[in-house]
C-alpha cells in the first residue's frame, strides 16, 4: 500500500471542521463523537484514505459524517458476540489468523475452492466490499479470492461495478502457489497449501478476539484487555470497537 502521511495540523483541522458542524447525538452515537474528539488515529485514517484514493482531503469531512451516521444506524457500538449466529461461529466460517507478509492492516481471504455458483453469496460480498470502501477507510490491506472457479468470471465483472477503481487494486485472485506471495505458509492452512494445522474452536475465537482488541486499543492509546475482562465482556455482551 502506498506510504502516506497525515500531519498533526491536518488532523487538528479536520477535527475542528467536524466539531464546527455541531455534531448531535440525534445523528451520531455519543461514544463516536467522543472518540473523534480524542483519538488521532481514528481521524487520521480518513485523511489517509482520501489522500490515497483522490490525492487530496476535500471529501474527508463528508466521509466522516456519513460514516458516523452509518455506525449509529447500524448499531456498531452495540454489536455483541452473543448476537452473532453461534451455528456459523462454531463452524469457523470466519475467523482471524495471523498476518500477511507486508501490511499490518487487515487482509481477508475468501476460500472459493470447489465453490459452486449457487453457494456464492453475492449480497455478502457486496456488503463487505462497500463497508470497507465507504466506512473503514485505510483499514483493509487486501481482499484475496482463493482458487476462484472460472465460472465466477462473469460474477467478478459485476462485483467490479460496485467499487472504486482504486479499491480494485487491493483485490487479488490466487491459487495455492501465488497465495504465498501474500501469506506465509506458516499461517496458511494445509488446505491452501500451507503448513498450519491448527484446529478452530470457540475458545480460539475468544482468544483471538481479545488479542485483536488489545492491538486496536494499543494503536488508540488505550489499555489492554485482560483474559478476565475479555470473558466478562463476552458474557455481558460488551460491544466491539
Amino acid at each position: 500500500m502506498t506510504s502516506l502521511v497525515a500531519s498533526q495540523a491536518e488532523i487538528d483541522a479536520l477535527r475542528s471542521d467536524f466539531l464546527n458542524t455541531e455534531p448531535s447525538p440525534a445523528l451520531y452515537d455519543e461514544r463516536d463523537i467522543i472518540r473523534f474528539k480524542t483519538n488521532d488515529v481514528f481521524v487520521k485514517k480518513f485523511l489517509l484514505h482520501e489522500k490515497f484514493a483522490r490525492g487530496n482531503t476535500k471529501l474527508a469531512l463528508k466521509r466522516i459524517c456519513d460514516f458516523l451516521k452509518w455506525r449509529k444506524s447500524f448499531g456498531v457500538n452495540d454489536l455483541k458476540l452473543e448476537t452473532l449466529r453461534e451455528d456459523l461461529l462454531s463452524k469457523g466460517v470466519l475467523f482471524l489468523r495471523g498476518h500477511d507478509k507486508e501490511d499490518p492492516n487487515l487482509t481477508i481471504i475468501f476460500d472459493l475452492y470447489k465453490t459452486k455458483l449457487k453457494n456464492f453469496d453475492m449480497d455478502l460480498v457486496k456488503f463487505i466490499l462497500q463497508t470497507f470502501q465507504e466506512y473503514y477507510p485505510f483499514f483493509l490491506s487486501r481482499l484475496i479470492f482463493f482458487e476462484m472457479p472460472a465460472i465466477f468470471t462473469a460474477t467478478w465483472k459485476v462485483i467490479k461495478t460496485w467499487i472504486n477503481p482504486i479499491f480494485v487494486k487491493r483485490i487479488h485472485f490466487v491459487d495455492k502457489q501465488s497465495v504465498e506471495n501474500f501469506i506465509s505458509k506458516d499461517v496458511l492452512p494445509t488446505s491452501m497449501g500451507g503448513n498450519c494445522t491448527f484446529e478452530y474452536s470457540m475458545q480460539y475465537l475468544n482468544e483471538t478476539d481479545r488479542e485483536f482488541r488489545n492491538q486496536l486499543h494499543a494503536k488508540e492509546g488505550q489499555g489492554n484487555v485482560t483474559k478476565d475482562e475479555n470473558q466478562e465482556a463476552i458474557e455481558n455482551g460488551s460491544s466491539f470497537d
